[in-house]
């Protein structure tokens, strides 16, 4: 990812979509400095491959605010974007009839 940022020669990238069917550990268990250039994520998690809790501790360290929707994990790194953006994303989020539980602590 760090390699497809240089060659756009991107500063951001506002959604990140990832569905790379059980090879999200070698991502996340690699150089992830793409996160803090990134404002939304969503990946598709597979737990046999990766554990979601260690996915969701990446993203807060991040500073992100994540969701779960079964096995779609979607994060909004609220350092990058405003708040009015943030209160988009979410309403989006409802208005597509996912229930979101946000695994955030004090934001």
């Amino acid at each position: 990812i760090e390699e497809i940022f240089i060659e756009k020669k991107w500063d951001f990238i506002d959604l990140l979509k990832i569905d790379i069917e059980g090879a999200e550990a070698e991502i996340f268990k690699s150089e992830v400095n793409f996160l803090s250039k990134t404002r939304v994520i969503a990946v598709e998690v597979h737990d046999e491959f990766i554990s979601r809790i260690e996915i969701e501790l990446i993203l807060k360290n991040y500073g992100f605010i994540v969701f779960n929707f079964s096995e779609l994990t979607i994060g909004v790194n609220i350092s990058l974007i405003s708040w009015k953006y943030f209160e988009i994303t979410y309403e989006l989020i409802f208005a597509l009839d996912f229930i979101a539980k946000p695994m955030y602590d004090g934001y």
